[in-house]
């Protein structure tokens, strides 16, 4: 099964919080993207997606 990648803007969008908050998770190591490309790009599957909804769940 082949892996969907999602950039940030996309994460971002689907779950309604700011890039800036993605990156602080990330400096935080609490969700880190599956990979980066060499041009800095993040890509993000379902799996990081998850990890991110028990993140915001338990912010709440």
């Amino acid at each position: 099964m082949r892996n969907i990648y999602m950039t940030i803007g996309d994460v971002s969008k689907i779950y309604g919080i700011s890039k800036q908050t993605i990156l602080y998770y990330e400096k935080l190591g609490l969700f880190l993207p599956a990979k980066i490309e060499d041009n800095g790009y993040r890509y993000y599957t379902l799996e990081e997606c998850y990890r991110l909804e028990i993140i915001l769940t338990l912010k709440n």
